[in-house]
């Protein structure tokens, strides 16, 4: 698999001190760096790449993430029932047909949903700061 070395303005890529970004492409990279991870305690989500230092796996990127949904229901005019029997489904059905067999939700830490994610069968990965960066500019 291409190799991507990470180039720091200014230094020399070092032969065994280097980050490398290498494709995952098997079971096997998942596994390793599963390992490593959770000795950090940390639990790997959706990783497409590896990063390395030698041949350590210090680090992975996830470029390849499932859908994800991040929304704004009224507090007052959307109810809990309307959410967890008309908007959850929907949105669902809706990846389904597209061919998608999983999701990413991203409740805000102040949402009523939050709490109750794990009651319509959402997996609780971390939780984690959104940033976003326009790259047309």
């Amino acid at each position: 698999p291409r190799q991507y070395p990470v180039r720091h303005e200014g230094q020399r890529l070092l032969q065994m001190n280097h980050l490398r970004i290498v494709p995952v492409t098997t079971l096997e990279q998942v596994a390793a760096l599963t390992v490593e991870a959770n000795k950090d305690k940390h639990n790997p989500a959706w990783p497409s790449h590896l990063l390395m230092r030698g041949d350590k796996i210090v680090g992975y990127l996830s470029l390849n993430l499932p859908p994800t949904c991040h929304a704004w229901l009224h507090t007052s005019e959307v109810t809990a029932r309307d959410t967890f029997t008309t908007v959850f489904p929907a949105v669902e059905n809706m990846l389904r047909m597209l061919g998608h067999k999983e999701m990413i939700y991203l409740p805000g830490n102040e949402s009523n949903l939050t709490p109750f994610a794990h009651k319509i069968g959402f997996t609780h990965v971390g939780s984690t700061n959104i940033f976003h960066k326009n790259l047309n500019t």
